[in-house]
Formats: C-alpha cells, sequence, structure tokens
C-alpha cells in the first residue's frame, strides 16, 4: 500500500513538473506571452518570450503590492537585465527579445501589456526625464508621492546633491524617502542615498538622471553642496579633516571625495587611497594667492596616483608643520569587496607629478601619447557610449564630447590643449578608467 501511495505522490510530481516546463520552468524554456496570466497556476514563477516594436514601458501596469523583484525581465538567457526605471518597471527597446520572468500571488491575474514611451509623460521614467538646469536649483518642483519621478542635473563640478521637502519646516509635510542618481544613463553608474539620509547622494560632473520618491505628493527642492578641487572652489575649511594615522571611510560611490590634512611637522608623508581600481588619488597644499584667497597649488608640484588592480595606491609628498593639505580622491566606480578609504601616515620617499598615473590601463588606452595634437582612445567602455572629458592639473575640465555607442575607439583633437600632463577619463555605464596624455 505504501509502494502505491509513493507511486501516486510521484506521478502527480512529474504532472507538475510537466505542466510547469510547459509554462517555462527555466529562462531556456520561455513560452511566448499569454494575454493574460493567472497568478494560481504558476506558483514557483515562469518564464515568458516579450518583444515590442517601439521603445516602450513594460509593464503598462502590474496587480499592485507586488514587491520587488516580481518582475525580472533580461536580454535573453544569462544576459544584462533590462533597464530598470522603478519597482517591477523596465524600458524595452525595440528589435531585441526579451526573457521575462513572472512571480505573482495566487490571487493575482496580470493582463502583460506595454505602453510606447512616446505617450510616457516627462518624468515618470527615467527615459523621459525633467530637465532642471542651473536656474531650477533651489526652486520648487511638484511631485506625486508613492512612485519615483526622474529628473535630470548637469552640474559642472563633482557634487553632494540634497532633496528637500519644500515645506521642510512642516514635522507633518512629506518626507523624501530616497534619492538614486545614475551618471549619463539609465543604465549607468549608480549612487544610492541610504536610510540614515535619505535625502542625499552624490552627483558626478555631467549629465545624471536623478530619481526621487516621497512618501505623498509635495514639492521638492534639489541643493547642491559643492565643493571643486579646482582652485580649492568653496573655502578649503569646508573640506572634511582627515587626523594623521586614522583610516577615513569615504562613500562606495562612483563620486568625488575631499579631505583636509593639517601637517603637525616638517617631514614627508604618505597619502594612500583603497578604491576601485581606475580611481584617482590627488594631493596639493593650500596656498592664498594675490587676491588673498586660499586656493589649492596644483600646478607647483603636482601629486597624482592611480589605483591599480589591487585596489589600494599611494602617494608621497614634503610639507611644512601647519600646511593645508587637500586630498582629492576621484572615485571611478564602486568598491566589490571592503570600503574605500583614505590615510595618511608620516614618512615614505616623495613621488614627483603623475608618473604613478598610466599612460594606458585595462580599461582605456591613448594613441599617440605623447602627442603634439590628435590622439586615439581606444576603451571597451566606450562600446556602449560613454562621456569622455580632459582635465589639467588642477583638475578643471578642459575637453569633452560624448561617444556613441558602437565602437571601442575615439579620435581626438588636443591642438587647442597647451603643453602640458593630463588625465584623459572615460565615463562608461558602471565605471569610469583614466590614463595619463601628454601634449608636447
Amino acid at each position: 500500500m505504501k509502494k502505491l501511495l509513493l507511486s501516486c505522490a510521484a506521478l502527480v510530481l512529474a504532472a507538475n513538473i510537466s505542466e510547469l516546463k510547459a509554462q517555462g520552468a527555466t529562462c531556456e524554456e520561455a513560452t511566448a506571452m499569454p494575454t493574460y496570466v493567472d497568478g494560481s497556476t504558476i506558483p514557483n514563477g515562469a518564464w515568458y518570450n516579450y518583444s515590442v516594436t517601439e521603445a516602450s514601458m513594460f509593464p503598462s501596469s502590474a496587480p499592485v503590492g507586488l514587491e520587488d523583484g516580481n518582475i525580472l525581465i533580461y536580454e535573453g538567457c544569462g544576459g544584462r537585465s533590462a533597464i530598470k526605471m522603478s519597482t517591477n518597471t523596465y524600458y524595452l527597446e525595440p528589435g531585441k527579445e526579451y526573457k521575462v520572468f513572472l512571480k505573482l500571488r495566487s490571487s493575482d491575474f496580470f493582463f502583460p501589456s506595454a505602453t510606447s514611451m512616446a505617450n510616457a509623460p516627462a518624468g515618470m521614467y527615467c527615459v523621459k526625464p525633467i530637465v532642471i538646469d542651473g536656474n531650477g536649483l533651489g526652486i520648487a518642483q511638484s511631485i506625486g508621492g508613492a512612485r519615483t519621478m526622474w529628473y535630470q542635473i548637469e552640474p559642472a563640478i563633482n557634487a553632494p546633491l540634497k532633496v528637500l521637502s519644500s515645506d521642510i519646516g512642516n514635522p507633518l509635510s512629506p518626507n523624501v524617502t530616497k534619492v538614486v542618481t545614475k551618471h549619463l544613463a539609465c543604465d549607468g553608474g549608480s549612487n544610492e542615498s541610504n536610510e540614515l539620509l535619505p535625502q542625499q547622494t552624490y552627483l558626478k560632473a555631467g549629465v545624471n538622471l536623478v530619481g526621487v520618491t516621497t512618501d505623498a505628493a509635495c514639492s521638492i527642492m534639489f541643493q547642491l553642496d559643492g565643493f571643486s578641487a579646482a582652485g580649492c572652489g568653496n573655502n578649503p575649511a569646508y573640506a572634511p579633516v582627515i587626523e594623521l594615522n586614522t583610516e577615513s571611510a569615504i562613500a562606495n560611490a562612483y563620486y568625488v571625495v575631499n579631505r583636509r590634512f593639517v601637517v603637525p611637522e616638517d617631514g614627508n608623508y604618505t597619502f594612500t587611497l583603497n578604491a576601485a581600481e581606475g580611481s584617482v588619488l590627488s594631493i596639493a597644499s593650500v596656498v592664498v594667492n594675490e587676491n588673498n584667497k586660499k586656493v589649492c597649488d596644483f600646478d607647483t608640484n603636482p601629486l597624482s596616483v592611480e589605483v591599480g588592480e589591487n585596489n589600494t595606491a599611494s602617494v608621497v609628498g614634503t610639507f611644512k608643520k601647519d600646511d593645508i593639505v587637500i586630498l582629492y580622491a576621484d572615485e571611478s566606480g564602486v568598491l566589490a569587496d571592503g570600503t574605500p578609504s583614505l590615510k595618511v601616515v608620516k614618512g615614505g620617499t616623495p613621488s614627483t607629478g603623475i608618473n604613478n598615473v598610466k599612460s594606458s590601463s585595462r580599461d582605456l588606452k591613448l594613441s599617440e601619447n605623447p602627442t603634439d595634437g590628435l590622439f586615439t582612445i581606444t576603451s571597451t567602455l566606450l562600446k556602449n557610449g560613454a562621456e569622455i572629458g580632459i582635465y589639467d592639473m588642477s583638475a578643471r575640465r578642459v575637453w569633452a564630447s560624448q561617444a556613441k555607442a558602437g565602437s571601442d575607439s575615439f579620435d581626438v583633437d588636443a591642438s587647442n590643449l597647451v603643453p602640458g600632463t593630463y588625465l584623459v577619463v572615460v565615463y562608461g555605464p558602471d565605471r569610469s578608467a583614466s590614463a595619463k596624455l601628454i601634449v608636447k
């Protein structure tokens, strides 16, 4: 009798497995997307094939209350995720066959359909952001509650961003619950606010897409708290202090941070950056210029170093007691293991110039270099489209361009640049790469 019961159970299990396979139990077994999906028939989820004829948002609507991750979309089995614009909502491109995984509750009925982005209102999705120019910063912007609205901000410098409710003095006013920033593109390198500071994140110089979520409809304001390392920008006293022999954690983000170090006694000091490969650490003394203003001296003895595959790099400088030193760290991406940090210790053999910044890296090569004008950038980061910037040793951007997707090389005319040493930076979708350029 027991054997008979086990046999019956095995038959039922086999039948269930067969049914799931017919509905797409694995990505490779995906079936055509039906007109509607009954959640009770796919208790373990199911895979479907789906495509669109024009740029679209999918789904047009989903069952209310689904948790994030109940709808997953990929560009083929094992391919990258489709561009995610908000919870369970994706941007689909025409001409691609997507693999869609659905896991619904047993009570859900889902009618899958896509909405053309041509009909989508501005701000609702990252591919149709509301542009906030310099005049719009600090001005109240209306926002609906309980969903993410997208904006485009293009700062001239790297800067922290705060998004505040315009009625912040009222304790009963709606709150900003989350801010996400993506550099250049919807699938670009991104930073996200945390639970302690849900209104604050970071922007890179150039085009940024900013997704803001509030817990109710209200008005919000964008506030940039910038500190430009070029010429020290704001008063150097505003930069956070780093103490000798103390490791200072910095944001694990695609961003630039700075620290201020006051030299306790004459001597050599070693400055170390632990961060993602390709990140660059630059050191400059703070001096008083002819206008009696404190500025960073990146010209007299520019010191820079690039982080390699071991995720750490150091540079050594000689300073006098009470000198003020600015540490300027341009992080190329997120460090996968551990926490990025800066540290200063006494001692070391002085470095010279930016000799430790490579003329090429695994992700970026320059030819001709040195150059008297024309050179070519070769980088895998260019294939999906990327922003390119050239910076002088005072950290000023002196040239910029946008590369279209499709090629891994880009020709540059640098004939207008004065002879000297520069940094070339390619900002890819999820990381950046830099290399030293010599202009003759």
